[in-house]
């Protein structure tokens, strides 16, 4: 369905081989499809930093780190219709899964 994505980011050339960033991003879904478990209204904000760094005249060592927060309510079914079938996966409470990580990615690019 309908999903709102906002990203503010900017880049600095550090040193002339090295190139730094950093990016904001918030995103929010009426409704999801998140691998036959459907996610309605999620809304999460990450931000990220980066690093580029040129190695030689064609290989760059790239590293970036994210930090990821937000919600989200999980049914357990829903229909095309947009009617839900079963309710939140816990029915008991109904409480929202939390979204909460970091993550680190690094690797080598190799221009031809």
């Amino acid at each position: 369905d309908d999903a709102t994505v906002v990203e503010l980011g900017t880049e600095f050339p550090w040193t002339e081989k090295t190139t730094v960033s950093a990016s904001i991003v918030n995103k929010n879904a009426d409704l999801y499809d998140n691998e036959k478990i459907w996610d309605q209204d999620m809304q999460y904000t990450y931000l990220k930093a980066g690093l580029d760094h040129k190695l030689t005249d064609n290989v760059n060592w790239l590293t970036d780190v994210m930090y990821i927060t937000g919600d989200v309510d999980q049914l357990n079914e829903h229909e095309a219709d947009g009617n839900i079938t079963n309710d939140y996966l816990d029915s008991g409470t109904g409480d929202n899964a939390d979204i909460d990580g970091s993550f680190i990615t690094t690797s080598l690019s190799i221009s031809f």
